[in-house]
């Protein structure tokens, strides 16, 4: 028996070494800063995995391109070699796609930060949505039970008694949908730090309120379209298309050259040429409503506020009321729904908030996370 206790202990000090996952306290949850879920998601990350493969793979592409391009001296137009022609433009393409590779892995530990910060963040929101709900119900299935009473001792309707027993069914209704966005948003969290679909983990980093500075919108537009790697991506892929149209011979797959229509390698430069300014105006415009969303927010911030302070204060005087007898407690049932209310409004607007801030700062080229890679 002692033998068998100490494998489990045994293994579960592995299992904590290995996934680097925090240990529970006491037998009780997870516990998962911020900052440890975005490390413990860089660790199991197949995007990341999958980037570095790829970029070793165009590494070996682009040297074996550099190898077979040798000594060939390229000439646009029509009078140079088919086989020095087609080694340049693959040594030039190789080379592109090395530097999509290498500008893809450096995005890809960014956006997986950042799909935590959105992710850790919809669970706390839907945290306050649960809570918020047990509040309804608490208030509903009180006012059920009173609306029985009265019912029963001839003081109040059979209608009135429906109508209480059905907005306690909305509520144990409104509950139960709640509970599903936490499990739908847990699912997600943990799949992305390596957690089973069925753990729990607890969030224990709350969101703050921390003022968007910007001293020049236009000038982070720009840095946004500047260190933007779909833009990038896009860039490069004009650029091969005007490769193609400068060096117009390749070869079929019998070692014989071909020549590509010019007139047909042109609308393949001007289609590029097209998807290229179509991003970078649909990045800007996006960073542009982000930081007017973000605005928006931190104006309302001071007025939910202000509703959860007015709500507690309302709350703390029903109490106060109730032990002198002044007022039922169906009363306080209900202030202590609208305290919860307001709160699970204030924490929902909070998550949002900072969850456009990492969208804000993923966008415009900022690390999304201070923590080193």
């Amino acid at each position: 028996m002692r033998r068998t206790i100490y494998l489990v202990l045994i293994l579960s000090l592995l299992v904590t070494v290995v996934l680097g996952i925090p240990a529970a306290n006491a037998g009780g949850p997870v516990q998962l800063s911020l900052e440890a879920a975005v490390i413990q998601a860089w660790k199991v990350s197949d995007v990341l995995r999958l980037a570095q493969v790829t970029l070793d793979k165009s590494t070996e592409q682009r040297e074996d391109a550099g190898e077979h391009a040798g000594s060939f001296i390229p000439a646009p137009g029509y009078n140079q070699s088919p086989t020095a022609d087609v080694a340049w433009v693959g040594l030039l393409k190789a080379s592109a796609n090395e530097r999509i590779a290498k500008r893809d892995l450096e995005n890809k530990w960014e956006s997986v930060a950042f799909d935590v910060y959105q992710k850790y963040f919809a669970v706390l929101s839907a945290e306050a949505g649960v809570a918020k709900a047990k509040a309804a119900v608490a208030r509903d299935r009180f006012g059920l039970q009173t609306a029985w009473a009265v019912y029963q001792t001839g003081c109040g309707t059979r209608t009135q008694y429906e109508a209480a027993q059905a907005k306690a069914e909305g509520a144990e209704k409104g509950l139960l949908a709640a509970q599903e966005s936490l499990d739908k948003a847990y699912v997600s969290f943990n799949r992305l730090v390596g957690l089973l679909p069925e753990d729990r983990p607890e969030l224990i980093d709350e969101p703050v309120i921390s003022p968007l500075k910007v001293d020049s919108l236009e000038v982070e537009v720009e840095k946004a379209v500047n260190s933007s790697v779909d833009v990038f991506k896009l860039q490069m892929l004009k650029d091969m298309a005007e490769w193609d149209l400068n060096y117009p011979i390749a070869v079929d797959a019998y070692g014989n050259a071909v020549y590509r229509d010019y007139n047909v390698q042109e609308y393949e430069v001007d289609i590029s040429d097209i998807n290229v300014a179509s991003a970078r105006d649909a990045l800007r415009e996006r960073v542009r409503t982000t930081y007017h969303d973000i605005r928006a927010l931190e104006q309302q911030e001071a007025a939910l506020a202000a509703s959860v302070k007015t709500a507690s204060d309302a709350l703390r005087i029903v109490q106060a009321q109730h032990k002198v007898g002044l007022v039922a407690r169906d009363k306080v049932r209900e202030a202590e729904a609208a305290l919860a209310d307001v709160q699970a409004s204030l924490e929902s607007m909070k998550c949002q908030h900072a969850s456009l801030l990492a969208t804000w700062r993923y966008l415009t080229g900022h690390p999304v996370t201070s923590i080193k890679q």
